[in-house]
């Protein structure tokens, strides 16, 4: 499947109108679909998904594990925590 222009235009459109979700307070663009494990989807710029991957990096580092606050799963590797998915 081949995407026409009409629907090339719609998703630049969304791409640009898209601001990053961060705790709801950034204005920047986001960049970036980040997944925490299926509990939380959301758009983020580079800078506010590269601190969240840090904090996540940091915790592993000190305590070798992370839970989640929404599902209480814990979690060892960077990987089943988050991912993310340039837009």
């Amino acid at each position: 499947m081949t995407a026409n222009s009409d629907q090339l235009a719609d998703v630049i459109a969304l791409h640009a109108s898209s601001r990053c979700r961060h705790q709801g307070r950034c204005h920047r663009s986001a960049v970036w679909l980040v997944d925490a494990h299926g509990c939380e989807n959301r758009l983020m710029c580079d800078e506010h998904r590269t601190g969240y991957e840090r904090h996540v990096r940091r915790v592993l580092a000190v305590n070798g594990k992370t839970m989640c606050t929404l599902c209480g799963r814990t979690f060892v590797d960077m990987p089943s925590v988050v991912q993310a998915v340039a837009l």
